[in-house]
């Protein structure tokens, strides 16, 4: 129960750290993350904690008393913002990359060189230039449908190797069980973020997902023909 207790209280501060954060692409990831958790535990038939849900969605909900909190939701509807603006004009000076290069791509990091130049071709005088602050967009007018295919299909592999590693262990080993949960959530919430921010290409972020794909690979393998004990549990 005392750990039990210390989880929940970890995830509860992490979530209220997130929604400070005033990052609407983060809020936005929170929600689908937690919602397909749910759904991937309501298929695999194992009882959901109704109470940390109602804890989650307080927590969620409670800053909406808040005006600034209101005022930079609703932001996201206002079409004269200029985060929101620039964005926008950043997809769509790399959509035209991709039209004008839609097999190999303009090169991977080179779209972020080519954005003032395109910018200009859209008609965008002194817009924000960057990288396409979208990562499925960022791939696609890098590397063309060769690379962003490769990119779909090393995403969705490892969504469902998540699943599968989750269903294994969660009659076997529940640590493991648990990290493979919360692997699956953590790509969600890292690709559904990437919809307005281009997270993926940020050292710090891909190389934790890196070793978060490593464990799940790993646990895979031990998961597989013979089940061994995991050497969480070993030690614990």
């Amino acid at each position: 129960i005392k750990n039990k207790t210390i989880s929940v209280i970890i995830l509860l501060l992490s979530v209220a750290g997130l929604v400070v954060s005033y990052q609407r692409g983060v809020w936005l990831s929170i929600v689908v993350a937690a919602f397909l958790g749910l759904v991937v535990l309501y298929i695999s038939g194992k009882k959901v904690n109704w109470k940390i849900v109602l804890s989650f969605l307080l927590v969620f909900i409670l800053p909406f008393g808040s005006k600034n909190f209101r005022s930079r939701l609703m932001a996201v509807f206002d079409s004269s913002s200029r985060s929101v603006l620039d964005r926008i004009n950043l997809w769509h000076a790399n959509w035209e990359m991709f039209l004008d290069s839609p097999v190999w791509g303009v090169g991977y990091g080179e779209n972020e060189v080519l954005a003032n130049l395109y910018l200009s071709k859209i008609g965008v005088i002194d817009g924000f230039a960057g990288h396409a602050h979208n990562t499925f967009i960022h791939y696609l007018s890098g590397t063309g449908l060769v690379g962003f295919i490769a990119f779909i299909v090393f995403v969705v592999y490892f969504l469902f190797l998540s699943v599968s590693v989750y269903k294994k262990a969660r009659k076997k080993d529940k640590n493991i069980a648990g990290f493979a949960l919360g692997a699956f959530c953590a790509q969600i919430f890292l690709h559904t973020g990437g919809l307005t921010e281009c997270n993926f290409k940020d050292a710090e972020v891909n190389h934790q997902f890196i070793l978060i794909l490593v464990l799940l690979v790993y646990f895979s393998r031990i998961l597989s023909d013979q089940y061994s004990p995991s050497p969480i549990n070993k030690y614990s």
